[in-house]
């Protein structure tokens, strides 16, 4: 899987129990499992026919922000949290500069609840951009 053009080095093969979480200023926008972005959310760009990107619309962004704002107990990443089962779900952060202070205490809530957790740290204002080739992930 590819952030940015980076490789990431997660796995050989896709693994759909990783669930993606975009950390941005204070919001922790779900992105969604095994790198597919949640179309409520996110206007994705098909690149070719192994790469896709993409990108919350800031108008988007404003309509939601309240359901995406961390610090709302009610939030979107809270109700993740509490309605998966943490055996069953990696979370992975994808990390923008704004949200780094952010992502320990996120990280410290998510360990406690039992998840096990990884981070990427990413560009603040560059889209997300996932290459797989048919099952397994290489750089794109």
């Amino acid at each position: 899987m590819t952030v940015e053009g980076i490789l990431l080095p997660l796995e050989k093969k896709i693994d759909e129990s990783f669930y993606y979480v975009e950390l941005d200023r204070h919001l922790a926008i779900p992105v969604g499992l095994g790198g597919e972005c949640d179309p409520d959310l996110y206007k994705t760009v098909k690149l070719s026919d192994y790469s896709y990107m993409c990108a919350v619309p800031e108008d988007v962004l404003n309509k939601h922000i309240a359901d995406l704002d961390y610090y709302n107990p009610s939030s979107r990443f809270h109700k993740l949290l509490s309605s998966t089962n943490p055996s069953n779900i990696y979370l992975v952060f994808i990390v923008r500069p704004s949200a780094f202070g952010m992502y320990h205490e996120i990280a410290k809530k998510a360990k406690e609840r039992g998840f096990r957790i990884g981070w990427y740290p990413v560009e603040q204002r560059a889209p997300l951009v996932f290459s797989v080739y048919g099952r397994n992930i290489g750089a794109q």
